[in-house]
């Protein structure tokens, strides 16, 4: 995948409103395609920054991802507070817990209370394929970002992914394990 991509999903024109050329002209890659392709790709760490996961509603990807972690690749995914997600986030736990994958696959959320209220937590949107590749954008694993939301963003490659990585593994040590 070459690098400065522009990575885009759209909904559909015609329930939508955009107009149907907007953009036909552009060269430009999907939200999905990439994300899958990135995943696919990767041969020893895919490091995901998601707040709004739901496994349920993207589970062809995250089959992919347990496949990955059966083939020795390290995936770690930071999401946010998992409220309304929880019984999904869970289920999926459970399964990674299971198959014994709990070494290569994990997932922590971000969070930071002050004064018994959440101060801050991760909305940031990436995903880092090998210390090699990373998307950065608006769109995120959620079906949402994928088939209903106008989401846009970058192929990064370099130096900027060395730094992208340096963040996401200083969140992931501030961040909580779920169960």
């Amino acid at each position: 995948m070459d690098e400065n991509k522009i990575v885009i999903s759209y909904p559909s024109f015609d329930k939508m409103g955009l107009e149907s050329d907007l953009f036909k002209d552009l060269e430009v890659i999907s939200l999905e395609e990439t994300l899958i392709t990135l995943i696919k790709e990767a041969t020893s760490e895919i490091l995901i920054s998601s707040p709004f996961l739901e496994p349920d509603t993207i589970k062809g990807i995250i089959n992919i991802l347990i496949k990955k972690a059966y083939d020795g690749v390290n995936v770690k995914i930071l999401i946010r507070e998992i409220n309304n997600r929880k019984e999904s986030i869970l289920k999926l736990i459970d399964e990674i817990d299971s198959n014994n994958l709990n070494k290569k696959f994990e997932i922590k959320e971000y969070h930071y209370y002050k004064e018994n209220k959440v101060f801050s937590s991760i909305h940031a949107k990436f995903l880092i394929s090998d210390k090699k590749l990373a998307y950065v954008g608006s769109g995120e694993l959620r079906y949402n970002s994928f088939k209903k939301n106008l989401e846009i963003g970058l192929i990064a490659k370099g130096d900027k992914v060395i730094t992208l990585r340096k963040i996401f593994y200083n969140l992931w040590e501030v961040s909580k394990e779920i169960k």
